[in-house]
């Protein structure tokens, strides 16, 4: 997500004078971990460029805004430890080293208290040698955990595993025996075309004759019946199952926000939010209301809204194709008002369409079997 920061260059002390000062806008990674390069920020105050760093000791200051913004409401200050031979190195080549003045005795590392208001900063004495490394102080407290990361988008869908091998062909069964073929008759002499005959009873087929030599084609003799068809061969073995291939990894799971008992969740356009009025109990419907009424499918319950019916023009209404029985509108033009559909017309309701009676009961609508 993304973090505002203020980075501050502290001279002398943890309070003490803005050297430099930046703000930057950055976005955490996975592991709520920001990474940034100071000195290449919006400048606030001073220059980055100029800062005399053999002039220290320094102190950086990190002000956060887990929002985005410049309301910082995280801080924190340390002091920049250097190497010796890297305090100069950024501004141009070092002058000639004075004489080394005497040591002070070091004294006892006391325990470490509260941190007090800094005092003034005295004139900084002739640079003497860097003396050794001071112990490493305790580790301050841990800073407050930040919001946890906007939940980031659902992983692919993994690739689909490997089509298994096809399974081996199965046997396959005998073929079915051939039916006897019906005897053959015998070839009749050729005679003169006579006129075409009845078709008479088809004979019993006589035994095969020894085969003469080829006269003239005789007329063709009647068709001997089918044989019966062969039973069919057995069905072949199944081939094994081919190796189901391997799934692909679960993409990761979408987190949905927490609601109350029925409520339905609503999608602003960026992500789902618990905040819908319409709620649904799996037998009703209630808009405003949690417990829609037993005897109800639909309530709706509201003090500063009403019920908005379909509004049409004359035209717009004739023009509906095969109005369902009970269908009710709003016409604004001509005898404006409120209309029902009877099953064969366009029936005003009394005392809003401007005709029938106008008391009081006459703005009861009932529907029953029959109609309105």
């Amino acid at each position: 997500t993304s973090v505002g920061m203020k980075i501050s260059i502290l001279q002398g002390s943890a309070t003490g004078t803005v050297a430099y000062s930046e703000t930057q806008t950055a976005s955490t990674n996975a592991n709520g971990l920001v990474s940034l390069e100071i000195g290449s920020g919006t400048v606030v105050s001073g220059s980055f460029s100029t800062i005399d760093w053999g002039n220290g000791p320094y102190f950086i200051k990190t002000e956060t805004d887990p929002t985005g913004g410049t309301a910082y409401s995280i801080s924190g200050t340390n002091e920049l430890m250097s190497v010796p031979y890297a305090l100069f190195s950024v501004n141009g080549t070092p002058g000639p080293v004075g004489a080394t003045g005497p040591q002070g005795p070091i004294g006892l590392t006391g325990a470490t208290g509260a941190t007090g208001v800094a005092g003034p900063t005295g004139v900084a004495g002739p640079a003497g040698a860097t003396g050794p490394i001071g112990l490493t102080g305790p580790a301050g407290p841990t800073g407050v955990a930040g919001p946890a990361g906007v939940a980031g988008p659902a992983g692919a869908t993994g690739p689909i595993g490997l089509t298994g091998p096809a399974g081996t062909t199965g046997v396959a069964g005998p073929t079915g025996a051939t039916g006897a073929q019906g005897i053959q008759g015998l070839t009749g002499a050729t005679g003169a075309a006579g006129p075409a005959g009845a078709t008479g009873p088809a004979g019993a087929t006589g035994p095969i004759g020894l085969t003469g030599p080829a006269g003239p084609t005789g007329a063709a003799g009647a068709q001997g019946p089918i044989g019966l068809t062969g039973p069919a061969g057995a069905a072949g073995v199944a081939g094994p199952a081919g190796a189901t291939g391997p799934t692909g990894p679960a993409g990761a799971a979408a987190t949905l926000p927490t609601g109350s008992a029925s409520q339905t969740l609503r999608n602003d356009g960026t992500t789902w939010v618990a905040n819908s009025t319409l709620n649904n109990t799996g037998t009703a419907i209630g808009i405003g209301t949690a417990s829609p009424n037993a005897s109800a499918l639909v309530e709706i319950q509201s003090t500063t809204q009403g019920l908005l019916l379909p509004t049409m023009t004359l035209a717009q209404k004739t023009a509906i194709t095969s109005p369902a029985t009970g269908l009710l509108i709003f016409q604004t033009d001509g005898t404006a008002g409120f209309y029902y559909y009877s099953g064969t017309a366009w029936v005003p309701i009394a005392g809003a369409g401007g005709t029938g009676t106008s008391s009081p009961t006459a703005n009861t609508l009932i529907y029953t079997t029959d109609g309105f």
